[in-house]
Order: structure tokens, then C-alpha cells, then sequence
């Protein structure tokens, strides 16, 4: 479950980043950005979820967990 989660948090965070690089002008409009930070909030709404029902994460996990964080503090902002 945990790798499974994990594989999932790296597809969102790919995903958000070739939004990102694919057209920057696209990207600014309010439906994509909003999109964007659903798809990663739910994301890591998963990993938690799989976090607790696992009793813990590996360091792959981990390391994915933070760097999702990351993405959607600086994708609100």
C-alpha cells in the first residue's frame, strides 16, 4: 500500500510540474490552478490515509510526502 501511495504522489507531482512547463499561460487561469491543487491535496489526502491504515511510511514515502507539501504551499500562494 505504501508503494502504491507513493507511486501515486509522484504522478501528481509529474503531472503538476508538466502542467507547470507545459504552458505557463495556461497554467495562470483559475480552473487549471484550482485543478492542479486538487489533484495534489487529494493525493496527499491518500498518502495519509495509507500513512495510518500502514502504521508508517518508508523514506521514499516520506521524502514524496514533504516534496507534496511543498508543492501545494507554494502552488496556494
Amino acid at each position: 500500500m505504501v508503494d502504491i501511495s507513493s507511486t501515486c504522489m509522484e504522478l501528481a507531482l509529474k503531472e503538476n510540474r508538466n502542467m507547470k512547463t507545459k504552458g505557463k499561460n495556461e497554467f495562470k487561469t483559475p480552473g487549471r490552478k484550482k485543478g492542479s491543487a486538487e489533484m495534489l491535496w487529494k493525493a496527499f489526502q491518500f498518502a495519509f490515509r495509507d500513512y495510518t491504515f500502514a502504521g508508517g511510511q518508508a523514506d521514499r514515502a516520506d521524502r514524496l510526502t514533504r516534496e507534496l507539501a511543498h508543492e501545494i504551499e507554494t502552488d496556494s500562494h
